[in-house]
């Protein structure tokens, strides 16, 4: 899960990431933290940070602390998901599956 934010004044931290999954335990881990702040104070900042959350969970709770005099312009987050291994496997068969059949076909058919 990647989360940006794009702000004017003092810089925003994420204080705190809550993930559920109804089959078990939720591992959540910061992978960086990237901070790009103008030296005009007036300008605008931006920051995002990159966060593993493993497995892929049913919902996520992201707390955003915002000091005082602090503009949010956006805040976005981002989740990306990896099929499973075994899904990938199931459909490598599937497909294999329906190339023999066709090869089948042709060969019964000439």
């Amino acid at each position: 899960m990647r989360i940006q934010v794009t702000f004017s004044g003092a810089a925003p931290t994420i204080d705190d990431i809550v993930a559920f999954d109804p089959l078990g335990a939720i591992t959540v881990g910061p992978l960086n933290h990237v901070l790009d702040i103008p030296a005009n104070p007036f300008a605008t900042g931006y920051f995002y940070e990159d966060w593993l959350i493993f497995p892929n969970p049913d919902w996520e709770f992201v707390e955003i602390f915002v000091p005082t005099n602090t503009l949010l312009h956006q805040v976005v987050i981002d989740s990306y998901s990896t099929p499973e291994p075994s899904t990938l496997i199931l459909f490598g068969i599937s497909a294999l599956g329906v190339v023999v059949y066709g090869w089948r076909r042709r060969k019964r058919a000439a």
